[in-house]
């Protein structure tokens, strides 16, 4: 079972990812997700496959499986990966984030993309 600290850290872990989830598909507008960015990152361009699949996903549900991987970055050794599948209104789609949280439960974003998944 979890300690109280790995618990812990796994919620703040969850709660920076659904933060940045419901920030990104709140209006799908670039502007909402730039004050999660790390500086260096910060350009609509980097975005672009985001809001073009994106847009048509709609506002975010849920999500029901995602993981979290360390050293998934060696240039950013505090940078931490989240791939899951996450429900969105019309439909849903392969999440992947690329985050570091800071001090005081903050965190900071480098990247994130998703991928809708074809229903069948």
């Amino acid at each position: 079972s979890l300690s109280n600290r790995d618990k812990n850290e796994y919620e703040s872990l969850a709660t920076a990812v659904g933060t940045t989830i419901i920030t990104t598909s709140k209006n799908w507008e670039y502007t909402d997700l730039e004050a999660l960015l790390h500086p260096q990152v910060r350009d609509v361009n980097n975005f672009e496959h985001l809001y073009r699949e994106g847009t048509k996903l709609g506002g975010f549900d849920s999500c029901k499986e995602g993981e979290f991987e360390k050293n998934a970055f060696p240039e950013i050794p505090t940078a931490l990966k989240y791939s899951g599948i996450c429900q969105f209104k019309n439909g849903s789609a392969k999440v992947f984030i690329l985050f570091s949280m800071l001090k005081d439960l903050n965190f900071v974003v480098f990247t994130i993309d998703m991928f809708p998944i074809e229903e069948t």
